[in-house]
């Protein structure tokens, strides 16, 4: 019998720190020319700290605030994500839905021109790039050069309300109310291959949420690589993979 409240006894918090415990993969990145990068949870969790450091002091990003994240589904872009829902942000995915945050997360340099908001954050997606690979526009923040330079612990104020949006009409609390409820089915297998949409989108940031906090590896082909069946069963044989259980 299911509680009114599943999640009472978790939190942002303790996912953030069970996550950081973890020494084994917790995201595995596939691209095209066999380009293959490994976050454990330790690194993860370590990114995104730095990340919400970043947004919180460069960008002023508090609790129940807007932020505008317009991007492939890429490691980093999740890493992204994740910082702003440790902060408590209200994350906004829709490319369309222009001037809509404060802060306007992309990697795509065309769009940057559509936008007039205050902060705009450039993210480069090649394979560990120290910084945006080309001439940064101006009133533009590089992402990945900006973002090694911030502290390695979150100390930031501001932290979910359960009452307030995660995204859409999802609050925090029926986030993790979703969490936790897929946690009374376990996961058995050691890494899970999450579809990724061409954009990232609540649902597949959701299910990546899901499948981490079972301490499980998310295994994220580039959603721009035409990916053909016998690589894909190579790379499940190799990370000892199977399919999302919610596709």
């Amino acid at each position: 019998m299911l509680t009114q409240n599943p999640s009472r006894n978790y939190s942002f918090e303790k996912f953030f720190t069970t996550l950081k415990a973890r020494q084994s993969p917790a995201l595995i990145w596939y691209s095209d020319h066999s380009e293959r990068i490994e976050l454990s949870g330790r690194v993860l969790e370590n990114w995104v700290s730095k990340t919400a450091n970043l947004l919180s002091e460069e960008c002023e990003l508090d609790s129940s605030e807007p932020i505008h994240i317009s991007t492939t589904t890429h490691w980093r872009s999740i890493i992204i994500a994740l910082a702003a829902l440790r902060i408590g942000a209200h994350l906004h995915f829709v490319p369309e839905e222009e001037d809509c945050a404060d802060i306007f997360c992309t990697d795509n340099i065309d769009e940057l021109p559509k936008s007039s908001t205050e902060y705009r954050l450039l993210v480069e997606k090649s394979p560990l790039a120290p910084r945006f690979m080309g001439v940064l526009p101006d009133d533009t923040m590089d992402y990945c050069a900006l973002v090694r330079s911030y502290g390695d612990v979150y100390h930031g104020l501001s932290t979910p309300s359960l009452t307030d949006t995660a995204w859409e009409n999802t609050s925090y609390q029926q986030l993790l109310n979703s969490i936790v409820l897929t946690q009374q089915e376990p996961l058995s297998e050691q890494a899970y291959d999450i579809s990724a949409p061409p954009m990232l989108n609540a649902n597949y940031l959701q299910q990546v949420l899901c499948c981490l906090s079972q301490a499980k590896a998310v295994i994220l082909r580039d959603p721009t690589v035409h990916w053909v069946t016998e690589e894909i069963h190579r790379i499940h044989h190799d990370e000892k993979a199977v399919c999302s259980p919610w596709l």
